[in-house]
């Protein structure tokens, strides 16, 4: 398969790729897009990075026919595939792309959307902030895939009139029929509900050793966009009850924080060391990295941090329930891009 299958695609190639690279707009292989070409369906292939879109085949093709039919008919069931049959998977978001009537769709965990969509009256704070020329409709949370897009098909009457449908505890969805037309879309919704960095990390007590049982497997983050996790207060407070907000969180951050003081870290060791943590949130002075993290844990954690110091400073984020948490962590469709990220270690 070439990288761009069609021209139709090339602009659009181009937009995944600087999309991808805004950590803001995206986090490592998080996020898809699609768009649609007679009754073939490209989007992009589970796993596989946005980033990358001009630099490999991250896109595949999906007979879009069928897949229709089976969700005019309420059945939401279908497990679409590849049509070339080959390795890579189609997005779990694939049902949402097919549903959508629009030529071009879009799908990010935009940090500023997401520091409000966790919240408790996210439908409030989007109609405070969005101008009436952008046509939106809100979805509660619901497992990506099949039931999230049964969710967005009973979200609105038409969803063809829809600019923007908005997941809450997940992310944003923009649909236009050009890609310029899908540009502009998005800028103007990440402009219309920017969020104001709210916290910062303290500085250290600049006498954090590192214990030497924890020598050979952590090592300090020194990075302040995730230090300030364990050096502020409401931060720290955050990760200890607000943990997961959304699904790629719980994917590769897993369902709890692991936080501990700088006193205890050293009784602790083999313990941490015994279950191996991707990161130790140390009270009061930075973030403890694994050698053995990979880079889209890295990156969740990083997301994790960007949106926790833009939350408002009156909202109370609401995490998803334990249930909700426990069924992605036991879903094969998950475990799949835990297997990719592995692999790009």
């Amino acid at each position: 398969m070439s990288i761009a299958p069609t021209s139709h695609g090339d602009d659009l190639l181009a937009l995944c790729a600087r999309v991808g690279r805004d950590r803001l707009l995206v986090q490592g292989g998080g996020g898809n897009a699609s768009w649609k070409q007679a009754d073939t369906l490209w989007v992009k292939a589970s796993g596989t990075r946005l980033s990358e879109a001009e630099e490999k085949p991250i896109f595949v093709a999906v007979d879009l026919q069928p897949v229709r039919e089976r969700l005019q008919k309420g059945d939401f069931s279908t497990q679409p595939k590849a049509a070339d049959g080959g390795d890579l998977r189609p997005s779990i978001e694939t049902l949402l792309h097919a549903l959508m009537p629009q030529k071009y769709v879009l799908h990010v965990h935009a940090i500023d959307p997401l520091a409000l969509l966790v919240g408790h009256n996210p439908r409030a704070a989007f109609a405070a902030a969005l101008p009436s020329d952008i046509a939106w409709c809100l979805v509660d949370y619901f497992k990506p895939g099949a039931d999230l897009a049964q969710a967005v098909s009973a979200a609105a009457d038409d969803l063809g009139a829809m600019d923007l449908v908005l997941l809450a505890n997940h992310g944003i969805v923009v649909a236009a029929e050009t890609v310029s037309e899908l540009d502009k879309k998005l800028a103007q919704i990440i402009a219309c509900v920017r969020q104001p960095v709210q916290l910062k990390a303290s500085a250290s007590s600049g006498a954090a050793g590192l214990p030497e049982a924890l020598a050979g497997h952590y090592a300090w983050s020194k990075d302040e966009n995730l230090d300030v996790l364990a050096r502020d207060a409401a931060a720290l407070e955050m990760a200890k009850t607000a943990w997961v907000l959304y699904p790629d969180h719980a994917v590769f951050l897993g369902p709890r924080a692991v936080c501990c003081s700088l006193e205890r870290l050293g009784g602790e060791a083999p313990t941490l060391i015994e279950n191996a943590p991707d990161f130790i949130l140390v009270e009061g002075e930075g973030v403890l990295v694994s050698g053995t993290a990979t880079q889209a844990a890295r990156e969740q954690l990083l997301c994790y941090a960007d949106v926790v110091v833009r939350l408002p400073v009156d909202s109370r984020p609401v995490p998803l329930k334990d249930s909700d948490v426990a069924d992605l962590l036991d879903w094969d469709a998950e475990k799949y891009r835990q297997s990719l990220a592995a692999a790009q270690l």
